[in-house]
C-alpha cells in the first residue's frame, strides 16, 4: 500500500493554551532568520506543535496580522515533515512591512534546518 504524507495542520498541532504559550516564551531557545524569530523548546506531547504571532505594534490592522499568520501556518504546513524531532515552536514575525509567502517560506525553512541541527 502506497501512503502519501498528509499535508494538514490539525488542531492538535497548534498551541492554544495561554499557560503553554507562556511556558514556551519563558523557557525557550531562539533562532532568528530574516523576518522570523523561532522560539522553541522540546515537546513532551509526542508531536510538534506551533503558534504563530504577529505584533500589533507593527501591524495595526487585524486583516494584515491575520494574513501574515496564515502565510506562516501555510509555510509550516508544507514543510512540517522536514523536522526530525518534536518541538513546541513559536514563530514570531518581525518587521514592519508585509512579506510574500515565498519570503516567509524561505526563512521558515532556515528555521527548520536550524532545529534539525540541534542535538
Amino acid at each position: 500500500m502506497n501512503r502519501t504524507k498528509q499535508f494538514t495542520l490539525s488542531a492538535k498541532q497548534r498551541i492554544k493554551n495561554k499557560e503553554e504559550i507562556n511556558r514556551l516564551y519563558k523557557y525557550h531557545e531562539q533562532y532568528s532568520s530574516g523576518c522570523l524569530i523561532c522560539m522553541f523548546t522540546p515537546s513532551n506531547k509526542g508531536l510538534t506543535r506551533i503558534v504563530c504571532s504577529v505584533p500589533k505594534r507593527s501591524f495595526k490592522l487585524a486583516v494584515h496580522r491575520n494574513l501574515l499568520k496564515r502565510r506562516m501556518r501555510e509555510a509550516y504546513r508544507l514543510n512540517q515533515y522536514e523536522l526530525n524531532k518534536e518541538y513546541d515552536i513559536m514563530f514570531l514575525f518581525r518587521g514592519r512591512k508585509q512579506k510574500t509567502f515565498d519570503t516567509i517560506q524561505k526563512h521558515l525553512r532556515l528555521c527548520i534546518q536550524y532545529l534539525n541541527e540541534q542535538d
